[in-house]
């Protein structure tokens, strides 16, 4: 930054490995503290989660959730209230992934997840049961997606490279 003062960042875009406290340190003492980092989810020592309510079959070690249709949840929002995320879903949510919703749409395991529910399952997770997840910016949302997807070609090979060639692990 000391060589090109005018450069004005706003986000980086990193590999998962970056995906750490200290990290996000280091890149807010480099280049400022309102510098957003974007990194994919680094699950760490995490394991799935399994059934942990009804009609969830299961929360990934990088924190998706997937309803017992097989189906990945949509995420809503966040209830800083409750401190939780919350995802809908995926069958009457699609306008998230900016599909229409079809006038009779139906889940085949609605019966057994949410039957008196007009808008399907709505399920609400804990902050903490989810820390590998940047609460400020959390890799599943819409808006991270889009901002992650500019990353240059160029990236995305060394990533895949790193990948053939065994480097994937980067030792401290």
């Amino acid at each position: 930054m000391e060589e090109h003062p005018d450069l004005d960042i706003e986000k980086v875009n990193a590999d998962g490995i970056f995906n750490t406290q200290p990290c996000r340190k280091k890149v807010w003492e480099i280049l400022g503290e309102d510098v957003e980092l974007f990194s994919p989810v680094n699950p760490r020592n995490k394991k799935d989660i399994e059934n942990p309510a009804r009609g969830i079959a299961k929360i990934t070690k990088h924190g998706s959730v997937q309803c017992i249709a097989g189906h990945d949840m949509v995420f809503l929002s966040k209830d800083y209230n409750l401190d939780a995320y919350i995802f809908g879903c995926p069958v009457l949510n699609l306008e998230h992934m900016e599909l229409k919703v079809p006038a009779q749409c139906e889940c085949e395991k609605k019966e057994e997840c949410s039957p008196n529910s007009e808008i399907g399952r709505i399920y609400r997770i804990k902050r903490e049961a989810l820390s590998q997840i940047d609460w400020d910016n959390p890799q599943f949302s819409y808006h991270f997606k889009l901002v992650y997807s500019l990353r240059t070609k160029i990236e995305r090979l060394l990533s895949r490279m790193k990948g053939r060639f065994k480097m994937k692990h980067v030792y401290k």
